[in-house]
């Protein structure tokens, strides 16, 4: 198969990984992680850059709170945020990947430390506190 016009593997191009990590506390034991990644292929031709954006929501229930009414939420009192991006990356990796193929692109996303992330994105994550929204209403 040719390649994808536009799109010039090797030196001729740069591509850009770009990740995104939304929280979403519904519960004291419920949370969602928005785990996006963007990638972007800057040719050197100005006529076709490639960029491809996949998100993926991740909801996670654990047996007992992680989080009690009283606690400031911060990054930091949501422990198991690491591991949940690890659960949650293939799925990223597989659908870039799929959308990449489709269009006749070879590339594959490369593994990442989910640690390492958290840690460099600690200023851009993202955390909403659904929990109050939830308490007002009856069911």
């Amino acid at each position: 198969m040719p390649a994808k016009k536009g799109f010039k593997p090797g030196k001729e191009s740069s591509l850009a990984v770009g990740y995104k990590i939304q929280i979403h506390i519904k519960t004291s034991d419920t949370l969602e992680v928005l785990f996006g990644s963007q990638l972007t292929q800057k040719s050197v031709e100005k006529e076709s850059p490639l960029t491809v954006a996949v998100e993926i929501l991740g909801t996670f229930k654990f047996k007992e709170k992680i989080l009690n009414q009283k606690n400031k939420i911060s990054l930091d009192s949501i422990k198991p945020l690491p591991n949940m991006l690890a659960i949650l990356f293939p799925f990223i990796r597989e659908k870039t990947n799929s959308l990449l193929f489709n269009n006749q692109i070879v590339f594959y996303l490369p593994p990442i430390n989910t640690f390492a992330l958290v840690e460099d994105l600690k200023d851009k994550i993202v955390i909403f506190d659904e929990r109050k929204k939830r308490a007002g209403k009856k069911t």
